[in-house]
């Protein structure tokens, strides 16, 4: 791709590239869209040596505590955001990459490209869009999964608390109806 653009048959590549000084000779690049950053702690590092077949669905590997190196970006669609997914993402990084679109040297427009990616960038267009990217893949799934909820059986001692206030106001209803019976008229003192 950096060969199409040095020679001028494209002018612009979105590759994932490191911005080195070799290949600033080659190209231009635009203003960075965003970053890709791979989580890592050093407490979960752990070589396994185990790959998973092309078949098997990317979040069954999730079943077991396994600690995956993969950007953030990839696993907000792999997984889906915020509050739906179920694993934890680490704010450390071991790398951040840049991602950047590649320019033809002298490209025209590189100006106002840039402009419209920062608008796009600083507006907060770029993560809307991978953040709906994540939820739309992920809400059909969502759908799907059955939502059980334990059932729970009262016992007597989980009532028993409501039955003695039922008792206790049954009990100054009764005291209240028989005080009105039973107190003679003179010491009513609504009456007029």
């Amino acid at each position: 791709m950096i060969r199409m653009v040095q020679r001028g048959e494209a002018d612009m590549a979105f590759i994932g590239l490191t911005i080195s000084e070799k290949s600033a000779i080659a190209v231009d690049f635009s203003i960075p869209i965003g970053a890709l950053g791979l989580s890592l702690e050093k407490s979960l590092r752990k070589t396994t040596g185990n790959t998973h077949t092309k078949n098997k669905q990317f979040g069954d590997l999730l079943e077991d505590p396994v600690a995956i190196i993969i950007s953030k970006i990839v696993t907000k669609i792999f997984l889906g955001s915020l509050p739906y997914v179920r694993v934890k993402i680490f704010d450390d990084y071991l790398g951040v990459w840049d991602v950047v679109i590649n320019l033809r040297k002298r490209f025209c427009c590189r100006e106002r490209l840039n402009d419209v990616l920062y608008g796009i960038v600083s507006g907060g267009l770029y993560d809307k869009w991978i953040n709906d990217i994540a939820f739309r893949d992920k809400l059909h799934e969502r759908l799907e999964e059955k939502q059980e909820e334990p059932e729970l059986q009262l016992t007597l001692m989980d009532i028993k608390m409501v039955l003695f206030a039922l008792l206790v106001g049954y009990a100054l209803a009764l005291l209240a109806f028989l005080a009105e019976v039973l107190i003679p008229k003179y010491f009513d003192i609504f009456c007029s």
